[in-house]
């Protein structure tokens, strides 16, 4: 949506919004209702897909190309912790901080993100937060990867 944003392409952007507000609206007045926050969840997820599938396809119109095999590494990589803290019962604070740490050392292992990767997304960061933050992950990086 953002990439299609910039390309000024604004009838698409409003496609792409309304492809995921209108399902999940409709959905959640009638969900909801009937299944509480389960319905509430379904509506989201389902709203979400049909946006995805929207932006797959405008995506595909303007010639962004996707790699969907590293996305879908991405997605297995962060799903696996999320499952195994969840089935463990463990306190959905550690399983959030277990599965944001768990992901990015095998991201930062198998060079799925770099030290520009990195930095952006420790950049948001109060200065006196990130730098230190910043030196810690790239000396971790640095002992999990030769290329980082």
């Amino acid at each position: 949506g953002q990439l299609v944003y910039a390309y000024g392409n604004y009838k698409q952007v409003l496609y792409i919004g309304l492809a995921a507000t209108i399902p999940t609206a409709i959905l959640y007045l009638l969900l909801v209702p009937i299944s509480g926050a389960l319905g509430g969840a379904f509506s989201y997820l389902a709203g979400s897909l049909i946006s995805f599938t929207f932006s797959s396809i405008v995506a595909r119109r303007i010639g962004l190309k996707i790699n969907w095999k590293d996305i879908g590494l991405i997605l297995i990589i962060s799903f696996v912790p999320a499952i195994t803290f969840s089935s463990l019962h463990l306190n959905y604070i550690a399983g959030i901080i277990g599965t944001v740490l768990t992901s990015y050392i095998v991201f930062l292992k198998f060079n799925i993100i770099n030290k520009s990767d990195v930095e952006d997304t420790l950049n948001v960061l109060p200065p006196g937060i990130a730098r230190p933050t910043k030196t810690l992950v790239h000396r971790v990086a640095k002992l999990l990867n030769n290329k980082y």
